[in-house]
């Protein structure tokens, strides 16, 4: 990504700066435009759910996102593919278990967070949880 980074850096900055500049600058400007950095955070926040879905004590100014558990604990390392299949299937569980339109409330949706679609899918959901 580093390499992509460069690359691109030596495309958006004039010939003439970038003849100019150091090697550390270059390597700093291909960092940043590399968008790595952005990991960091990534794993201070899957670090941050996985200790409060293993049973951590919450910190008074937590910055977790959502309150998981310890099922999407042990998910969160593996990533969005794993998250949403293990979602597809705790939905499926509720289904088998507690009542269809629960489980179907449950069931992540394509688009769910689209903002031309966002409101119906919430008032289905609503719906359904109620029903």
């Amino acid at each position: 990504m580093i390499g992509l980074g460069y690359m691109i850096a030596s495309w958006r900055v004039p010939d003439y700066r970038w003849d100019s500049m150091t090697y550390a600058q270059r390597m700093a400007k291909a960092v940043h435009l590399s968008g790595v950095t952005g990991m960091y955070t990534d794993i201070l926040y899957m670090n941050l759910h996985m200790y409060k879905g293993f049973g951590g004590k919450d910190m008074e100014n937590s910055l977790a996102l959502y309150d998981p558990d310890i099922y999407d604990a042990i998910m969160e390392p593996f990533g969005a593919g794993y998250g949403y299949v293990g979602d597809v299937g705790r939905s499926l569980v509720t289904m088998a278990t507690d009542s269809i339109p629960h489980g179907l409330a449950q069931l992540p949706y394509p688009l769910q967070f689209n903002m031309f679609l966002r409101d119906d899918i919430r008032e289905m959901r609503r719906f359904l949880r109620n029903y």
